[in-house]
């Protein structure tokens, strides 16, 4: 499923973006396959299909507006994938379908169906566009470019304008209150664990003060699976059909957590009763000094950035953040580097030339360019050159690693319908004193392979 976040700038996002390619000269030159070997015909009205995960309004505000000023004869027809799926779940049947009866010239595509449909020769190769429009390439993130490579047998199939990431934030005043150091880059789970259990016997005022915190409605168990997963662990066989939790590598995940939580070194959030405008960040636990360090994500940082504005002199604590933690096998690669959106084009689509200007704008240097002046709140952009600084920070950390070549797991609700509760209930009895890791891990796997089996048993039905 395509994963996007509305901002109420991206309208003036538009307007000026439309205005700036107004401004600029529009002749680029085209090919491809099915006698893509010209540039479009200007003055020729093209109508073009476009697979979008949201609806019309906000593709126009984000891409479409921008894109027909500069190219007033191609009309586009934006197909909104949650009117033909409302689940939103996108899984293969629906894609599979969905193409055969819409047949879309350009798709927008997760990372695993860019996979399948390259597999399966359903998309166009772009480096004969590239090299025909001599179209920039080095300006683009060297890792996004790689793991589309890789996924796609050495070719090119598909450009991503934007990409999600992850970094650890940490509370710079408190490492430097206590005298302890502080996060760097490239850290495994076990060193960021421990780090957190030199915080375990400090306190302020009367409140501990906890290395680590978990994001609201969050979980130990859950922490446990991204320390697995970071660590190259699967739940499952290679083909799906075994649940593979009672092993060496998970009980080593499990246990890590569980003795960071049993010395007090992680800490939970919970919902404050009243959420107000005022309260809102002074309840933070990160803001308000009660842990060291948590997770962020690219909204993060203007996030904080908001929260300084707010609030009065002395309440805002300093901070940084260094990359996310890694396989201690592979302290280059990052979990949590992504790409969601992926431009594509149907090898099937009648409007090849056409179908590429429009990927060709939205992952170009100047479309970048003018999205990164406009500083939109959780945008990691593709191309490096428009790498902005946030209230002083540098966001180099969301840049610095390259994606996993690792699985990232199951997706959520996969993950949730098989080994969620059965995690947390088991977990926690370790956590209690009732079970050893060892037992809960057994418990664990017996009672998700029941899950298991019987989803089997009902997709047969």
């Amino acid at each position: 499923m395509i994963l996007k976040r509305w901002n109420p700038l991206t309208a003036v996002f538009s307007v000026l973006l439309s205005t700036s390619m107004l401004l600029t000269a529009c002749s680029s030159g085209s090919s491809g396959p099915n006698g893509a070997n010209e540039p479009p015909n200007q003055d020729k009205e093209v109508t073009i299909k476009v697979m979008f995960g949201y609806d019309e309004d906000e593709f126009y505000r984000d891409y479409g507006t921008a894109f027909i000023s500069k190219f007033p004869n191609i009309t586009i027809e934006v197909l909104n994938t949650q009117l033909f799926d409302p689940s939103g779940e996108n899984d293969s049947n629906f894609i599979a379908s969905f193409l055969e009866k819409e047949k879309p010239d350009v798709l927008w595509l997760s990372l695993d169906d860019y996979e399948r449909l390259s597999d399966e020769k359903k998309l166009v190769d772009l480096d004969v566009f590239v090299q025909q429009d001599k179209f920039d390439l080095e300006g683009i993130h060297p890792a996004i470019l790689k793991l589309l490579r890789d996924r796609s047998g050495g070719k090119l199939n598909g450009l991503a304008p934007m990409f999600n990431s992850e970094v650890l934030l940490y509370n710079k005043d408190l490492f430097q209150k206590h005298g302890i150091q502080p996060p760097t880059d490239s850290m495994s789970w076990d060193e960021v664990l421990m780090l957190a259990r030199q915080f375990q016997s400090q306190k302020d005022g009367d409140s501990q003060v906890y290395g680590f915190g978990l994001p609201l409605f969050n979980t130990y168990s859950g922490l446990a699976y991204t320390v697995g997963t970071t660590n190259g662990l699967a739940l499952l066989s290679p083909d799906g059909r075994r649940v593979t939790l009672n092993t060496e590598g998970w009980k080593n995940a499990f246990q890590s957590v569980a003795d960071a939580v049993k010395a007090k070194a992680i800490g939970l959030s919970e919902q404050p009763e009243m959420q107000t405008f005022d309260n809102f960040y002074r309840e933070d636990p990160f803001i308000s000094g009660k842990i060291a360090m948590k997770m962020g994500n690219s909204f993060d940082p203007e996030s904080l950035k908001q929260a300084k504005e707010e609030m009065d002199d002395g309440e805002m604590p300093n901070w940084g953040m260094v990359t996310a933690p890694v396989d201690p096998a592979n302290r280059g690669q990052s979990q949590s580097f992504s790409i969601n959106e992926i431009l594509a084009i149907s090898h099937d689509s009648p409007n090849i030339k056409a179908a590429w200007e429009f990927v060709k704008f939205v992952n170009s240097e100047e479309f970048a360019r003018i999205r990164s002046r406009l500083s939109l709140p959780g945008t990691l952009l593709s191309r490096t050159a428009f790498i902005p600084d946030i209230d002083g920070m540098s966001m180099d950390p969301f840049y610095k690693l390259e994606p996993s070549s690792r699985s990232k797991g199951l997706d959520i609700g996969r993950f949730n319908s098989l080994f969620a509760s059965v995690m947390d209930d088991e977990f926690q009895q370790v956590l209690d004193g009732k079970k050893s890791i060892e037992e809960a891990l057994a418990a664990m796997e017996r009672q998700a392979q029941e899950k298991l089996i019987k989803e089997e048993q009902e997709d047969t039905l």
